[in-house]
């Protein structure tokens, strides 16, 4: 048995469990926390800095599980992913226009380029060079609209992570990109223990750096496949097919409805899961469910023709569509206030409540108030 992975994964998930009950103190003592609102399903205020944890737990297992970090490619990802972080920050903190984040997001993956992790699709280095930043921006995006109820984004990313990590052929031949998707899974592993019920969100900044880590291992998987072979090429977005449909049909309806594409609404998949009744838990469980599915896809397209291969893709990308279009996903059905809040949302949101007044009765105050 291999343990090698257990080292990247293991890192980075102690250095989650160590760091998120800090920045849930700082968040509540700073005031730092997202407060409920018409596009929110959370009742009561939460930290939305989890990104710090998930950023310094993924570089804290690179830099202690990588050998050569004085490599040129190796510094390159550094500084790309933090720029992604540092902008996702500061939109935490301070809110950002989505002109800024999609110029940051496009820096980081011309940073990349110059370091020598590419998409050679085309053949011409102009056009090679958007293809990358591109693939990078929409997993970016795909990642951040995932993040609309708890354990959905983790959850999804660690099993996405394993999907890398594990496929067959030579879909990843950097050691370097192997060891990042096994830290990814520790990070996620471990965040899903304070994000399902939610006491800390991923926010931007988290969101923004799985999925700019998501993005990198498939730009890895393109720049890595065999001459001639579309199969790698399809594997991360056959893999991830869930979240990059979701992101498409936003838009779709978005544009439909005469409004920006990146503009909010609650009108995804999982939102018209809420809106029947599931609760957050069984979304996610679900979310994790098709995650697998859709990575098990993904790695028997790696090993089938070329002819299998585009059928299989073909017919899934269809059910997913079809499914898209039955709960209403294409159009603006829901309106923010028809997101029904889980029972066990309310009923956390009474424990605090009565909390609050044992600890004002015994002439205590209450953290983040």
């Amino acid at each position: 048995m291999n343990l090698a992975p257990l080292l990247p994964a293991g890192i980075a998930a102690t250095v989650t469990f160590a760091l998120v009950p800090d920045v849930i103190r700082f968040s509540e003592h700073e005031n730092l926390l997202d407060r409920p609102g018409p596009l929110k399903i959370h009742t009561r205020p939460v930290s939305r800095l989890g990104g710090v944890a998930i950023f310094f737990a993924v570089t804290a297992s690179l830099f202690l599980a990588v050998s050569e970090l004085r490599n040129v490619r190796i510094l390159s990802f550094f500084m790309a992913l933090t720029v992604i972080f540092l902008t996702g920050l500061l939109d935490d903190l301070r809110g950002l226009p989505p002109a800024p984040r999609l110029i940051a997001q496009f820096f980081a993956g011309a940073i990349l380029w110059l370091g020598g992790w590419r998409a050679p699709l085309f053949g011409s280095p102009a056009v090679d060079l958007l293809a990358t930043c591109f693939v990078l921006t929409l997993f970016v995006h795909a990642l951040n609209f995932l993040d609309g109820s708890d354990g959905l984004a983790a959850g999804f990313a660690g099993i996405l992570a394993v999907g890398f990590a594990s496929a067959p052929s030579a879909a990843l031949a950097s050691p370097f990109a192997h060891t990042l998707a096994w830290a990814l899974f520790g990070v996620c592993a471990a965040f899903l223990a304070y994000n399902l019920p939610s006491k800390l969100h991923l926010g931007d900044a988290g969101s923004n750096v799985i999925g700019f880590s998501l993005g990198f291992l498939a730009i890895e998987c393109i720049n890595t496949r065999p001459l001639g072979d579309s199969r790698d090429i399809l594997f991360p977005f056959v893999a991830a097919a869930v979240p990059i449909l979701d992101l498409l049909a936003a838009i779709i309806r978005r544009v439909r409805a005469g409004r920006s594409p990146l503009s909010g609404d609650r009108n995804h998949l999982y939102d018209a899961l809420l809106t029947r009744g599931w609760t957050p838990r069984g979304v996610a469980c679900a979310y994790c469910a098709a995650a697998a599915v859709s990575v098990l896809l993904a790695r028997s397209i790696l090993q089938t023709p070329r002819t299998v291969t585009y059928t299989l893709a073909a017919v899934f990308a269809a059910a997913l569509v079809y499914l898209y279009a039955c709960v209403g996903c294409l159009e603006m059905k829901n309106g923010p206030e028809e997101i029904p809040a889980a029972a066990e949302y309310e009923e956390n949101l009474v424990v605090q409540n009565v909390a609050r007044k044992n600890a004002a009765h015994h002439g205590a105050t209450s953290p983040g108030d």
